[in-house]
């Protein structure tokens, strides 16, 4: 590799997923011959004696703006606590994907919101398939990421109500993908949510109550994603359709009684 980098100086995208091993030797080298990567996706890979050496190569690589760490086990609210500081020194926005981790196993009252930074500059979380993963920590996330504008957190059964407190913190959040979210509820979101576009509810108890709270409270709304929503009536997607005049598509129903009706009003996709 490091014959490799003296070549490739300025290598900005680096794919290690799948390795089968990685120690963090491996990582202190990636850091040291590519400080210029854009995007790193260490997903899915099996990491050894991984706690320092992943710090220092989140802060060796300050150019980042996609980093994929899905899959790895290991990683939990310590390891994001500790990595956390890092991304002040990062330059540009940036997105992570977190998904199937250990993230919220370890109990919330073990950190201190107070202690933790806030860091303008993450703009798009993914922790999807997070089965630890509950409203205090979502929250957390939220706190610290104000300037979220995608937040993906399918298949994350054990929210509920939390998810309102994330809408009213991340006031600039344009989509927010809750598929699978079976106890989710947003009936307390009594406030504005104006720069929301694309909302997915897929396979959720969401029903024509939920629908009026968002039409009331999220004017901007451009896609809703209803997939095997069996509590949506006619009645609660026509509300949605006359009153949400910027909807352009509701996705989608063809299991269900709803097909017809929103294929005649054009709304199908």
């Amino acid at each position: 590799m490091k014959a490799f980098s003296r070549k490739v100086t300025t290598l900005t995208s680096l794919n290690c997923s799948h390795i089968h091993s990685l120690n963090s030797s491996h990582l202190l080298l990636i850091a040291d011959c590519f400080p210029l990567l854009k995007q790193l996706n260490l997903g899915h890979t099996f990491i050894h004696n991984h706690t320092n050496a992943f710090q220092s190569l989140l802060s060796k690589c300050r150019y980042i703006q996609h980093l994929d760490l899905c899959g790895l086990h290991f990683l939990n609210d310590q390891h994001v606590a500790g990595i956390s500081p890092v991304f002040t020194r990062w330059k540009l926005s940036f997105e992570i994907k977190m998904e199937r981790t250990s993230i919220g196993k370890a109990g919330v009252e073990n950190y201190d919101l107070l202690d933790i930074d806030v860091y303008p500059q993450l703009k798009s979380l993914y922790l999807g398939h997070n089965s630890w993963l509950r409203n205090e920590r979502i929250i957390m996330f939220a706190s610290i990421f104000p300037n979220l504008q995608h937040l993906d957190l399918r298949w994350c059964h054990r929210i509920n109500e939390g998810i309102c407190q994330v809408l009213r913190r991340c006031c600039k959040l344009k989509h927010l993908n809750l598929a699978y979210c079976i106890k989710v509820k947003l009936h307390g979101m009594n406030f504005e949510v104006p720069k929301l576009k694309v909302l997915n509810l897929s396979n959720t108890s969401v029903d024509d109550e939920t629908l009026y709270v968002i039409l009331k409270n999220c004017c901007g709304l451009l896609q809703l994603f209803l997939y095997n929503c069996d509590n949506v009536t006619q009645k609660g997607v026509k509300l949605v359709v006359e009153k949400c005049t910027q909807l352009r598509k509701i996705y989608k129903f063809e299991h269900c009684k709803l097909f017809s009706f929103l294929r005649q009003m054009n709304f199908l996709h």
